[in-house]
């Protein structure tokens, strides 16, 4: 485990020296220019790098698709990526990760949100605000329709008060992951939440998520995002950081 802003040059030692998979913690690098030289310098020897988004392994994940594909599927997504700006402020973190916020954490939400409903396919997005620590924006809204045709909304202000969150809609139920280690459902026709029990005894003995991406990295590693489609989301990360439609 290194800070991220090792990244890049550790994973060239790594494969100069004949390493041919690689986990790499979330995003993958400092940058988006960083992550494309990883993919590049990874595919040149053939290597497999994969990235680390533990939330994807959580219980409340794997019982939530599970039951939105018993309703029929998925038909609206809404996220919320806020961030406690004025904790992250003071973070003894190199400048260059504070700058890159968005992709260094926020793109948990982000990812788990489309790995779960869609990739998108057509995206509108909107910024404002800024801080010294994150001047590109701090205030971020938009919506679009995912590759399932699912619409989806996300909004976030680093500037105000909030929390990492997703919801997903079915003809069905409303599912709640707030906090996101947990699954709540409304019914269709009623008002109350209701929790859903789930068998998460990894994700509370161990980080949630990391027992479950750690063995699928060890045993089935095509469950795991490829640095190569980490490349890909880049256009639409790009576009929710700087509403350039």
């Amino acid at each position: 485990m290194v800070n991220i802003e090792y990244c890049l040059p550790l994973t060239q030692l790594l494969l100069n020296h004949g390493a041919k998979n690689i986990l790499l913690e979330k995003p993958g690098g400092l940058n988006i220019n960083e992550l494309s030289l990883v993919k590049d310098y990874g595919n040149s020897v053939n290597a497999k790098i994969v990235i680390g988004y533990n939330r994807r392994f959580f219980e409340s994940v794997n019982k939530l698709i599970e039951l939105s594909n018993a309703d029929g599927g998925i038909e609206n997504v809404h996220f919320e990526f806020t961030e406690w700006g004025h904790i992250i402020k003071n973070l003894p973190q190199h400048k260059e990760i504070l700058n890159e916020w968005f992709i260094q954490n926020s793109s948990h939400v982000i990812d788990l949100a489309f790995f779960i409903g869609g990739h998108p396919t057509d995206l509108k997005s909107f910024v404002s605000g800024g801080a010294n620590w994150h001047p590109s924006g701090t205030v971020f809204s938009g919506a679009g329709v995912t590759s399932s045709n699912a619409l989806f909304s996300y909004n976030a202000n680093w500037d105000s008060a909030g929390r990492w969150w997703v919801e997903f809609l079915t003809k069905e139920n409303r599912y709640i992951m707030k906090p996101m280690e947990k699954l709540f459902v409304q019914k269709r026709g009623s008002i109350s939440l209701e929790k859903i029990e789930l068998e998460d005894e990894l994700d509370q003995n161990f980080k949630p998520g990391l027992y479950k991406q750690v063995e699928a990295f060890l045993k089935f590693p095509e469950k795991l995002m490829r640095i190569d489609e980490q490349v890909k989301k880049l256009p639409y990360y790009e576009q929710m950081i700087s509403a350039s439609n």
